[in-house]
């Protein structure tokens, strides 16, 4: 029988103390850094840009740095997709699904390790905030990258865990896998429901 403690009692933390300072610390700066001087929006854009760093507990240097690389880059392309379809319900939907099945391809491509491909999907409804607001793609786009950059360093000057298994990185059957994870009612196909709905009705309703 499940106790109220339980369900409320926090777990361990997935990563050691140092590599959340190492990977926390310079986001943290990018948020603190701008808003000292007055630019709070500047660093809540490097901050947004910066979210790539969750990713980058993975063991093995050259697979984190990968990782890196493709989540940086998709993680701005998703905030700028919802800038740009902000004004649109259809094409806010639009840009939920296909973010979600990009993320699943690009997963299945290069495995991304946690939080997962629909890290993506809030991305985009991060950026139909920031689009709500007034503020264009093209503002917000070197602000985002600067803070994707800042967090490929962070994430890739952590050491290599050798004993760490290497994922095999390749194109071999990616359709069927693709596939096979986005039927319903599947794992893949739930989890989208559970994080694209709630964007959706926060921003429409």
């Amino acid at each position: 029988m499940t106790t109220w403690r339980q369900v409320f009692a926090l777990g361990p933390s997935a990563m050691p103390l140092a590599m959340r300072a190492r990977l926390g610390l310079p986001t943290i700066a990018l948020l603190v850094a701008p808003a000292l001087f007055g630019h709070f929006l500047l660093g809540l854009l490097m901050g947004l840009g910066s979210y790539s760093v969750l990713f980058g507990a993975v063991p093995r240097r050259r697979h984190r740095a990968v990782v890196m690389a493709v989540t940086g880059v998709g993680l701005v392309a998703a905030v700028c997709a919802g800038v740009a379809v902000s004004g649109s319900l259809a094409a806010s939907l639009a840009a939920y699904v296909i973010a979600a099945f990009l993320g699943v391809v690009l997963d299945e491509v290069v495995p991304l390790g946690p939080p997962g491909p629909y890290f993506f999907v809030l991305m985009v409804g991060g950026g139909g905030v920031v689009g709500q607001a007034g503020i264009g793609a093209a503002a917000i786009l070197p602000w985002l990258c600067l803070g994707a950059v800042v967090a490929f360093v962070a994430a890739v000057a952590g050491r290599d865990d050798p004993r760490a298994r290497m994922p095999r990185i390749g194109v071999a059957g990616l359709p069927h896998r693709v596939a096979d994870r986005l039927r319903w009612p599947g794992r893949e196909a739930r989890v989208f429901w559970r994080v694209a709905s709630p964007s959706v009705w926060c921003r429409w309703s």
